[in-house]
């Protein structure tokens, strides 16, 4: 079974000094480093106040020149899971996963720039929100033969999504 279903996420993007971004405490359900001196905190999208304030904390001791911005509404986060998830991913990247788990790349993916959030049974991945409508398509058009199902919107999760 393939399922894909949108998920409700909030992207938080931190710039600072990547000795700051290095030693960053774990504010959010996942942190990825994006480049040496960007780091994304992803969460759920209620959480996403919560996570700019606690950056921001952070940041004013650990660089104060450092800034963070909730970017949430720039972003869609799609989430394929069941057992065919790998298979369907390689039919949709152009660069292949890490063995380590979870993990966070980047690439392109359903032939949008992305960045995917890796876990043991499934991926979330989150795109530009110009190009969300494109996911699904090309998902299912990609892996019409897996039988790809359509999923109800969640909330993100580290290790699972939630109704």
């Amino acid at each position: 079974m393939l399922e894909l279903g949108p998920v409700r996420a909030a992207v938080v993007r931190c710039f600072a000094e990547p000795r700051a971004l290095d030693v960053f405490p774990p504010l959010a359900s996942t942190k990825g480093r994006v480049a040496p001196d960007e780091l994304w905190l992803l969460g759920p999208a209620a959480a996403g106040p919560d996570l700019v304030r606690r950056a921001a904390a952070y940041l004013a001791g650990a660089d104060p020149g450092g800034l963070v911005v909730d970017q949430s509404e720039g972003w869609s986060a799609w989430t394929i899971g069941g057992d065919q998830a790998l298979a369907a991913f390689q039919r949709l990247a152009d660069f292949p996963l890490p063995p380590e788990r979870p993990a966070f790349v980047q690439g392109v993916v359903a032939q949008v720039p992305a960045k995917v959030i890796v876990l043991a049974d499934r991926l979330h991945v989150i795109v530009p929100a110009q190009l969300d409508h494109y996911v699904p398509e090309r998902v299912m058009a990609a892996c019409a033969d897996l039988k790809p199902v359509l999923a109800q919107a969640r909330d993100f999760g580290p290790g699972r999504t939630s109704p």
